[in-house]
């Protein structure tokens, strides 16, 4: 199931936050519930597939009708493995099947502050694909699906929020870059988001580029 339609499942009354939560591929709920509230956490898997020097990029409808570019990806199932859940999500949403994920290239933490909400992204790296591409997502969420280079993704991805665009074009410029770093571990991002709707205001709070 796509990101966003497993985030109205949620039951989230703020249905542009949430679809622009999704947009980093999946919103898995893991409710942690305490003695006072509960605390939605959700848990998110995203792939990066490149294809003779071009990344696959698919375009997310919000429930407002806003659209958005992200790579493909999806729900992490309580219980349920991440790759397990990243490789179930990159069939359904673009029908590319891929042999194998690297290591974790990046992570992603947002705190949504007064929502007792939080996003954790993991971000990964294809190793070998078959199958064409073709959108037809179940649930209406992806609506298309690109093969883009490096400058044209760069572009799309301003359509997305901070803690979906600023690590993903990171990323795509070092992995398409001239000067790659061998050896690094994963980046790791951490984001807080304060406010409504579009009304919000996204700080990055600490980064760590894996070096």
């Amino acid at each position: 199931m796509a990101a966003s339609a497993r985030a109205r499942l949620l039951g989230s009354a703020d249905g542009t936050t949430v679809g622009w939560v999704s947009s980093m591929l999946g919103t898995a709920a893991r409710v942690l519930v305490s003695n006072t509230k509960k605390v939605q956490a959700y848990t998110v898997a995203s792939g990066i597939i490149i294809e003779q020097q071009q990344l696959l990029l698919v375009q997310n409808q919000r429930r407002n009708g806003s659209l958005d570019w992200s790579t493909p990806g999806g729900v992490v199932d309580p219980g349920e493995e991440v790759l397990h859940a990243l490789q179930r999500e990159v069939i359904e949403e673009t029908s590319v099947v891929v042999d194998s994920w690297s290591h974790k290239l990046y992570s992603v933490h947002v705190d949504f502050v007064g929502r007792d909400m939080s996003l954790h992204a993991q971000v990964f790296q294809a190793s070998g694909h078959t199958g064409a591409l073709h959108v037809d997502d179940p649930d209406d969420v992806v609506v298309d699906g690109r093969w883009v280079s490096p400058d044209l993704a760069h572009s799309l991805l301003d359509t997305s929020p901070a803690w979906v665009r600023e690590p993903l074009q990171h990323c795509v410029g070092q992995l398409f870059g001239e000067s790659q770093v061998a050896g690094k571990g994963p980046g790791q991002w951490t984001y807080r988001v304060t406010g409504t709707g579009r009304e919000f205001d996204c700080e990055l709070v600490d980064f760590n580029d894996g070096g």
